[in-house]
């Protein structure tokens, strides 16, 4: 099942844990659904705190269940892709100064690209794909807390 067939309610809890778990308690490494038995399954590394994945654990939404599976066998495959993709992303500000990044940070589905200023060059790489994530221009660390704040409050 592909994940725009599933039930809105499905979809905004997906959304609401990518936002809230992503990178911070534990790494999403991927997502599966299955439609016979109406089961979201998440595979998991970096696992920081077991509590939050345990109150993942059977959370039924709409019908659906979430599992929660440790993926110890991708953690080293997806920790030495991290590796490569900051090599990648030093190498893409070393090597184009016009897009004035500051710093970055990764999680499994974006990159976040923090620029000094916004400039056309940065603007463009709004919203394109390297490595499997979106990548996000903020222009500051005031502009991040400010968008933060906007979608824990739901606006």
């Amino acid at each position: 099942m592909a994940p725009e067939e599933l039930p809105e309610e499905l979809k905004e809890e997906i959304k609401h844990l990518q936002q809230n778990y992503g990178a911070r308690e534990f790494v999403i490494i991927r997502w599966e659904f299955d439609s016979k038995d109406k089961q979201v399954i998440i595979h998991a590394s970096s696992i920081l705190n077991e509590n939050k994945v345990n109150a993942i654990q059977g959370r039924q939404v709409g019908g659906w269940t979430f599992q929660v599976i440790h993926d110890a066998d991708n953690e080293k495959e997806y920790k030495k892709e991290l590796e490569q993709l900051g090599a990648k992303l030093v190498q893409l500000r070393e090597d184009h100064p016009e897009l004035q990044i500051s710093s970055f940070m990764t999680s499994s589905t974006e990159i976040g690209v923090w620029v000094f200023n916004r400039t056309p060059e940065n603007e463009a790489l709004n919203g394109t794909v390297i490595r499997n994530r979106t990548v996000q221009i903020y222009w500051s660390p005031i502009d991040y807390a400010i968008r933060m704040a906007i979608e824990e409050a739901g606006w």
